[in-house]
């Protein structure tokens, strides 16, 4: 199991020490948001599972397609098996590529004690994967009903209880949580094959770990002596009750040391009840006992249709079925202990007070005042969880952006490093040195640095350099006869030395005519992204909507409606080039995918080589054109 970022530093008010656990198994755009947003509001966290094969459905930039998902189960149990003092360990363990923060640790821990639970589930509107549950839910009037996995906190001891379990990396988690919630993990045991012996002497265990043998165990309706002799071989006093008419038809009297016509009759209260072959005509009574005696022990017969394994659970609430054979059909019950009673252990967040999804509820959540607010439950959640389709990934993606509105990009307070290749053909270099300068962003906030491999070209940078160097807060040069791809790899592993928030590799003979260009490429919130730039007067443009798997452009509707913006927005596209602005975050990630693989492509392919291997590294490549940027010359 891989890692990506562990910590031990745990949040703690004095009373419980507290920390996030994600798991994800790519390093993406989607990733680092999540980082950003646990990072902004000082929440500890650790990565589970980073750079191995994920085997838990069909996933697409981590998100789901279809049922799967357990994998990250196994990787939660894992993980808290073999920690210390759980029990006063909060743990909030969600998902990690749609999911943003918007409290701190200490915020977090107060909502949840609120809530007065050791597990609470994040709700949401739909139940996935299994449709067919949906009856099987506590009847609330809310529309947040039902269980959702991506966000669970509670106290460790008891999620490990939860995720304690064997499971298949093809099961899906959420059905699996959704079943603990329902009670039907815990009242449908898987059927196994098993004799008469060994089915009753299963009981028998039980009683014997659990009680003393000086408990008195009374046997309801017995038929036969058969559990009578079972049970008297432990408990030193074991009493029946049943007619007169079968105690003297099977000599019950020689078995049991007391007889009675009912309950009531009994010598003494007995401690503990059995009772072969319930009917569903008594559930009422078989409840009273439950709430009467320390232990009630029963048998029941699924082959008769009275008892299903979908309606033991509704019918019998204060009982689990302990185990089900599959030779006779037969399964046996005894009551739920209360730290056994899972949906007095399990909340849902019903009005999202904690956790906020969105599928089905984009209208009703905004942001006011730097917060998240759900309009309708007029609550301020913690936690915003993306689930569903594309347009829910969308919209929390732009509240994360209102949420962390950056008025350093407004007021030119992030620092840039500005990479300028002089290795395409331009009339006169002069005109790049122009371009640059006419930017509106405080030229202490940048650095240039300067590539080139033309001897010719010295005199005019030292000129510039000369000149402008006082105003800018570095300008250097670098000569190089390498290739422009081997330039641009360089390029990369020197920015790694800049202590800048954001670098831009551009090629000179693309220009920004947009004085506000910086600012609005910042604006986006991408960790790669390209001003869109059409070449006047020809059919370039420095993007590619679709590609193939070489990374070659493929026919598009949309490449030609972006490129005469008769749409308009940022898209996630298969190659950009000329201009590209990185967040300094994931410039280590990417210090060799200038050079990687061109072996297989012509030098002046390197561009397509290098958006090829910023797609297979898990980023994502944008174009926007909400704005007119600039120019070829």
């Amino acid at each position: 199991m891989g890692i990506y970022n562990k910590t031990t530093n745990f949040y703690s008010d004095g009373i419980d020490r507290f920390i996030v656990l994600t798991v994800a198994t790519e390093r993406n755009e989607n990733l680092l948001r999540f980082e950003e947003s646990c990072k902004l509001n000082n929440i500890p966290y650790v990565v589970l599972g980073l750079g191995d094969k994920w085997e838990s459905g069909k996933a697409q930039d981590g998100v789901l397609l279809e049922p799967g998902g357990a994998q990250k189960i196994i990787y939660l149990r894992d993980e808290i098996k073999n920690w210390g003092d759980l029990e006063n360990t909060i743990i909030l363990f969600t998902d990690s590529y749609d999911v943003i923060f918007n409290d701190s640790p200490k915020e977090i821990v107060r909502k949840f004690r609120e809530f007065k639970t050791p597990i609470l589930f994040s709700a949401e509107k739909t139940c996935w994967p299994n449709q067919d549950l949906a009856d099987e839910y506590p009847e609330v009037d809310v529309e947040y009903k039902f269980l959702n996995s991506g966000g669970i906190i509670g106290y460790g001891d008891h999620i490990l209880k939860m995720v304690d379990i064997e499971i298949e990396k093809s099961d899906d988690d959420q059905e699996f949580y959704t079943n603990y919630f329902l009670n039907l993990n815990n009242q449908i045991p898987t059927p196994i094959k098993t004799d008469d012996e060994e089915f009753q002497s299963e009981m028998l265990e039980m009683v014997r770990q659990n009680y003393g043998d000086d408990l008195i165990l009374c046997n309801v309706n017995p038929v036969v002596g058969e559990f009578g002799l079972l049970f008297g071989s432990y408990f030193k006093k074991i009493e029946c009750v049943d007619t007169d008419y079968n105690i003297r038809l099977n000599n019950l009297s020689e078995i049991y040391d007391y007889t009675a016509n009912n309950l009531e009759s009994l010598e003494e209260k007995p401690n503990i009840l059995f009772i072969y072959d319930i009917n569903t005509n008594d559930v009422e009574l078989y409840e009273d006992y439950a709430k009467t005696y320390d232990e009630v022990i029963m048998i029941v017969d699924f082959s008769d249709g009275m008892f299903t394994t979908k309606n033991i659970g509704k019918l019998l609430p204060s009982y689990r079925v302990r185990n089900w054979s599959m030779r006779n059909e037969n399964g046996w019950l005894s009551i739920k202990k209360d730290t056994e009673a899972i949906n007095k252990v399990i909340k849902l967040d019903y009005q999202q007070k904690l956790f906020q999804t969105l599928n089905l509820a984009i209208e009703e959540v905004e942001v006011e005042g730097g917060r998240i607010h759900n309009r309708v439950t007029n609550t301020t959640p913690s936690v915003l969880h993306g689930n569903g389709p594309q347009q829910t990934k969308e919209r929390l993606n732009e509240i994360y952006e209102e949420l962390n509105f950056d008025s350093s990009i407004h007021n030119g307070g992030n620092k840039i490093l500005m990479n300028i290749f002089l290795d395409f053909e331009v009339s006169d270099i002069d005109q790049v040195f122009d371009q640059i300068r006419y930017l509106n962003y405080p030229k202490y906030n940048i650095n240039l640095e300067l590539y080139y491999g033309d001897e010719s070209m010295t005199y005019k940078i030292d000129r510039f350099i000369e000149k402008f160097k006082s105003e800018y807060n570095l300008i250097s040069k670098t000569f190089s006869t390498e290739s422009k791809s081997k330039r641009r790899n360089t390029s990369i592993v020197e920015s790694l030395k800049y202590d800048v928030d954001y670098v831009i590799n551009m090629d000179c003979n693309y220009i920004f005519r947009n004085r506000e260009s910086l600012k609005l490429l910042m604006k986006e919130g991408k960790n790669i992204i390209s001003p869109m730039i059409v070449g006047e007067g020809t059919e370039w443009v420095n993007f590619w909507f679709r590609t193939d798997k070489d990374g070659y452009l493929l026919d598009s509707d949309e490449q030609e409606q972006i490129k005469k913006f008769e749409i308009h927005g940022n898209f996630s596209v298969g190659y950009i080039t000329g201009i590209i602005m990185f967040n300094s975050n994931i410039i280590p990630n990417i210090i060799d995918l200038y050079d990687k693989n061109m072996e297989l492509y012509d030098e002046g392919d390197f561009d397509i080589n290098f958006s090829r291997n910023i797609l297979r590294r898990g980023y994502q490549l944008w174009i926007t054109n909400n704005n007119y940027f600039g120019g070829i010359i």
